[in-house]
């Protein structure tokens, strides 16, 4: 299969979430200006797909918008390729773990959340990474683009929330950043903190409100807690690594990453993420998806810098 996506061109929404949730969100949305029970899920993705059916008054023509979906693979390789040039490696690993991971399945979930999340995620630390040893004035532009996609994560799906616990370690990993004005210095800080909430609070709000006024309600505790049917966390972690046992291997493999400076983010982020994604959302593998960038961008860039760079291997 095309791992771009072009394969699925001309197709429509066709696998569960995407027809009873993510697009019938998006048709709410073109016709009666609002999604119906929503639950915790943000409306960023369901608000752009609706675009098309706004455009041409009709929502029984899903190819404009399930095409919309089917570029967010081609982004992820696309900015692997972006910072290909400092990092090759990195972006090579980035990539061919994506293609050992199925990526097909990412034409197979097109209409999901979990794809555009994962490539939204996965730009806020290709900027990161880009920015690290640039001047000064190009550092903060990337922090810039950083916080505007952390932020965009969080309002594609509840997990791009998690990136933003990596949020403050960005901006000490950037400490070294040098203003002549303290308080040019504190006016970027407070701007990258209000581009991110910008684009997560307004929705929650809004949600913890209808969920208050009993126009909503909250799936939380089920997809945290009832769906794996009393089982302890330690038992949910051993059953996603029998059922996965490549994920464990690709986490462990990341953590000498927390100790490459430009890479402690992406390494945290990566670990942290497997290791929810293990007790809490091992119930559905696509759940993990943004996790895997992360690890193979992590494992590339932590074996560069600590063997091949430090011993002059392929130089």
């Amino acid at each position: 299969m095309n791992p771009t996506g072009l394969a699925g061109l001309g197709e429509v929404f066709l696998f569960a979430d995407s027809v009873l949730s993510w697009n019938r969100w998006a048709v709410e949305l073109a016709t009666i200006g609002g999604p119906i029970n929503p639950m915790r899920y943000p409306q960023l993705l369901p608000s752009i797909l609706s675009l098309p059916y706004v455009f041409m008054s009709d929502t029984w023509i899903q190819f404009f918008s399930y095409a919309i979906c089917l570029l967010f693979p081609t982004c992820i390789i696309l900015t692997c390729l972006t910072i290909f040039d400092k990092y090759p490696l990195s972006s090579f690993l980035a990539v061919a773990i994506l293609f050992l991971w199925p990526i097909q399945k990412f034409v197979h979930y097109s209409g999901y959340a979990d794809i555009p999340v994962t490539t939204i995620g996965f730009m806020a630390a290709a900027a990161v990474i880009w920015g690290y040893q640039e001047s000064d004035s190009v550092k903060r532009k990337c922090l810039i683009l950083a916080a505007i996609f952390l932020g965009g994560s969080g309002a594609l799906k509840q997990a791009g929330l998690l990136l933003l616990v990596c949020f403050p370690l960005i901006i000490w990993e950037f400490q070294s950043l040098k203003f002549q004005d303290s308080k040019l210095k504190i006016n970027t800080i407070l701007k990258l903190i209000f581009l991110v909430l910008f684009f997560t609070l307004p929705w929650n709000i809004y949600n913890i409100y209808l969920i208050d006024i009993g126009e909503n309600f909250s799936n939380i505790q089920y997809v945290t807690e009832d769906i794996h049917s009393g089982r302890s966390l330690f038992e949910r972690f051993i059953a996603a690594n029998k059922k996965h046992p490549g994920l464990l291997i690709f986490t462990i493999l990341a953590a000498p990453g927390l100790w490459v400076a430009q890479n402690r983010s992406i390494s945290f982020f990566g670990i942290l993420f497997s290791l929810v994604w293990m007790v809490y959302f091992s119930y559905d593998a696509k759940n993990f998806y943004l996790a895997i960038p992360f690890l193979g961008f992590s494992i590339g860039l932590s074996f560069q810098k600590l063997i091949l760079d430090k011993y002059n291997i392929l130089r």
